[in-house]
């Protein structure tokens, strides 16, 4: 096992490198001066050129790259052009709002998603069936936030359950979880209907296979026959969709976050973007990746624990 995880660790180096020069062009590439942005119209030549001296900005572009991988290396996402402050202490701070509702989210879509994808698999061709699969392919083709708007109108302008705007923490547990519900649960309903969808494709894939029905000669209950020995092998593409998902649905809470005025990583992302703050902006982009490579390497151990038969070896 820790030789697997440690080859796993060691194969994802060049990744992170392609992505890091990735991140590295794409931020200069985009038109504009930093400096101006910053700055603002009305700075003057010698402020202008003070600011980029600096920061660095007149720099060869080779100087920029291996000071940007060096400092990355050590640990250092530096320091804010904008706002001066280092990059850590901003991404310390918001990041847990967005690990916790992209948790939130994966959770609700694995909870609703495998009992829905069962069901509409044990009632095949049924009304029920299609019923589930109708709601999940509409599922399927709404964007996060036009569920996002939808969700806020009904239950928090026009029912008053939820508020309106997240703050993201409560006086206690309860209104904790007030504020986290609706905001998970546009993601989670989203992530249903892919885990709902793969659930029943890969149920129905193993159910009528030979083995199957050895265990219903063998006098194995069904409720037994359809957990233990369908359920169970049909896990691992859902396994598998849950761990590439959980990647996007990183990505579109940042959404969610703006439509529901939630704190977390979309505060960062929109200022450093509009004012043209690189170093935030690369620093922003390197965790995005940071965690996508963790979560993949999740999702690889958990077939260990489904399936007995992997070996890490």
């Amino acid at each position: 096992m820790h030789r697997y995880v440690l080859r796993r660790l060691l194969a994802t180096i060049p990744t992170l490198w392609l992505m890091l020069t990735f991140v590295f062009f794409l931020v200069r590439i985009v038109p504009g001066d930093p400096a101006m942005a910053i700055l603002g119209d009305s700075a003057s030549a010698e402020a202008l050129e003070r600011f980029r001296q600096q920061m660095g900005l007149n720099d060869p572009l080779p100087v920029q790259y291996f000071r940007f991988l060096a400092d990355i290396a050590r640990g250092n996402l530096g320091t804010s052009m904008v706002t001066g402050l280092p990059v850590k202490d901003q991404l310390m701070r918001a990041l847990p709002y967005t690990l916790e509702l992209t948790g939130a989210g994966v959770l609700i879509g694995v909870v609703l998603g495998v009992p829905l994808g069962l069901l509409s698999g044990l009632k095949q061709n049924s009304w029920l069936d299609y019923l589930i699969r109708a709601v999940s392919l509409a599922g399927l083709s709404v964007p996060a936030f036009v569920l996002a708007v939808v969700l806020m109108m009904v239950f928090s302008v026009q029912l008053g359950w939820f508020p309106v705007i997240s703050s993201g923490s409560g006086a206690n547990l309860v209104e904790h979880l007030r504020q986290l519900f609706l905001p998970a649960l546009t993601l989670g309903l989203i992530m249903t209907a892919y885990v709902a969808r793969v659930t029943r494709s890969s149920f129905l894939n193993v159910f009528h296979h030979d083995y199957i029905r050895t265990a219903r000669a063998k006098g194995v209950a069904e409720p037994r026959v359809v957990v233990k020995h369908a359920l169970k092998n049909a896990l691992i593409p859902v396994i598998t969709m849950v761990g590439l998902y959980a990647g996007v649905l990183l990505g579109s809470s940042v959404m969610t976050e703006i439509v529901f005025n939630r704190p977390g990583l979309s505060g960062l992302i929109v200022g450093a973007m509009s004012r043209r703050d690189y170093t935030a902006l690369q620093s922003l982009l390197v965790v995005f990746a940071l965690l996508v490579v963790v979560i993949n390497l999740i999702t690889d151990l958990m077939y260990g624990l489904v399936d007995p038969r992997i070996r890490y070896d």
